[in-house]
């Protein structure tokens, strides 16, 4: 038996019960294929496997200004080791083993107990078959008894590399003992032979006793040199100029920045000191920015989300994630007859795409009872149209499973499956650094893929009673839902 009415756009069915779970299936089968093919037509960018993007440099030999040191327990071969960790926790790199080219310094007849010049070195980097070389050198390294004024002092002559000790442990008290590191960083580009960065670290720190005074100057270093370094090798070019809504940056596809990369708008991080201990502190996040025209050497990005003052000199950091969040939405049933409210969880895998699923509660107030309740899913993809300082807007394509759960004429409990497709415009309102104001209004077609069915939780011997013909419900046409997204950075 089929009922249908002239007045509503919902046809119901009365099928076999085996083909609920089939319906399910192919509404899933939809939805995936759905956002499948819109990932395929989604401009593809290469993304690291760490959350930090680094510039290419993927050979790099990291030794003291003196070659390999040969002394296990020296200062050179000490901090040598906490600059080649410091680099090896960066990522993106392959670091030669410098104990693997040591035969090389005795090939060419190299003393490496003395400093050696920039051509020495180049020269021993590309026998290695490497593109870059990181020479760590000790300018100066003392430790000193702040309360007699007796020191340990090692001084580097460039011409000679002696090293002349004091040696005055016997007046050297356990207490007030300072240590002194100067240290300079030079990268050579091994390719043209050119210097090209050089990082200076001077680090003055006291403790009780010389071991502990020696071990707190070595942390130090660490945090400022993953600091440092970080500001040479990670992607991120400054901020030249503003316009609009438009940031002018200083890096373009030379550095390897591809249109519809994301940018995290940072102010400057700084070091403090806290009870002795150098600590960072990060600097404030501003805004997103989207790549969209690149040259060589900069690139035009367009603001996303911003939180406060864009100033030229802030870095822009790569962000390879997505921009994810949780909407949470309304239907008042002003214009439809399906009143909800639902969470959504959405994902933007760059600035023109986004893809939402969801869950939902449900009521449907046409039906002329107060007992209709019931849940729903719902998975949405869209594409961004337009933008302004405050306002995005975007198409939305989606795919609805409803199933409205409500009392028969015997007092059963009865569900109907519901299978809907909905296009529209989805209009955000940018209320805060995360937070957004959304309306999404639309057209949806709806169906009915099953007759009412009976639950499983009454006996299994009963079946659906009406007294006249079945309730009809119609969801289809026009729809307005009003939401309030939450920004996952």
């Amino acid at each position: 038996m089929k009922h249908q009415s002239a007045l509503v756009d919902v046809r119901i069915w009365t099928l076999s019960g085996d083909k609920l779970m089939n319906a399910i299936k192919i509404f899933l089968t939809i939805l995936i294929l759905n956002l499948v093919n819109f990932h395929s037509l989604l401009p593809q960018t290469s993304e690291p496997d760490n959350e930090e993007f680094y510039y290419e440099r993927p050979y790099l030999l990291i030794t003291s200004a003196t070659g390999i040191p040969g002394t296990e327990d020296s200062i050179e071969k000490e901090v040598t080791d906490i600059i080649t960790a410091c680099v090896t926790d960066l990522g993106s790199f392959d670091i030669i083993d410098r104990n693997s080219v040591a035969h090389l310094f005795e090939e060419a007849s190299i003393d490496t107990g003395k400093f050696l010049d920039d051509s020495v070195l180049v020269k021993i980097g590309r026998l290695a078959f490497a593109n870059e070389m990181m020479v760590v050198k000790i300018v100066s390294y003392w430790q000193m008894d702040l309360h007699t004024g007796e020191y340990e002092k090692k001084v580097i002559d460039e011409s000679e590399y002696l090293l002349r000790a004091v040696q005055r442990d016997s007046l050297m008290q356990e207490n007030n003992i300072q240590t002194h590191l100067l240290i300079q960083i030079k990268i050579l580009d091994l390719d043209s032979g050119q210097q090209l960065e050089t990082v200076t670290i001077e680090i003055n720190h006291t403790r009780g006793s010389k071991e502990e005074s020696r071990a707190g100057t070595i942390e130090k270093l660490r945090n400022i040199a993953i600091h440092e370094l970080k500001n040479i090798y990670l992607l991120s070019p400054e901020v030249d100029e503003l316009k609009n809504r438009v940031v002018l940056l200083n890096s373009g596809s030379r550095a390897g920045i591809q249109k519809g990369m994301l940018f995290l708008i940072k102010s400057p991080d700084h070091l403090e000191e806290y009870f002795d201990e150098i600590i960072t502190i990060p600097g404030k996040s501003i805004g997103i920015v989207s790549a969209n025209e690149i040259s060589e050497e900069s690139t035009s990005s367009t603001i996303l989300r911003q939180n406060g003052y864009i100033k030229p000199g802030y870095r822009a950091f790569e962000y390879p994630k997505s921009i994810y969040g949780l909407r949470i939405n309304f239907s008042p049933a002003i214009v439809d007859s399906m009143m909800s409210l639902g969470a959504q969880f959405f994902w933007q895998p760059i600035q023109r795409w986004s893809y939402g699923l969801g869950i939902r509660m449900i009521r449907v107030t046409d039906s002329y009872s107060d007992n209709d309740f019931g849940f729903g899913m719902e998975g949405l993809g869209g594409v961004h149209l337009m933008s302004g300082p405050r306002v995005r807007v975007g198409g939305i394509i989606g795919l609805n499973f409803d199933l409205p759960f409500r009392k028969d004429d015997d007092n059963n409990t009865v569900y109907l499956p519901i299978l809907s497709g909905q296009v529209g415009v989805m209009v955000d309102i940018f209320h805060h650094w995360k937070t957004d104001i959304s309306i999404f209004a639309g057209y949806r077609i709806s169906s009915g893929i099953k007759g009412w069915q009976i639950s499983g939780e009454e006996e299994t011997d009963r079946s659906v009673y009406w007294e006249s013909a079945p309730p009809e419900v119609n969801i289809s046409g026009f729809f307005i839902q009003i939401g309030y997204k939450f920004i996952f950075l």
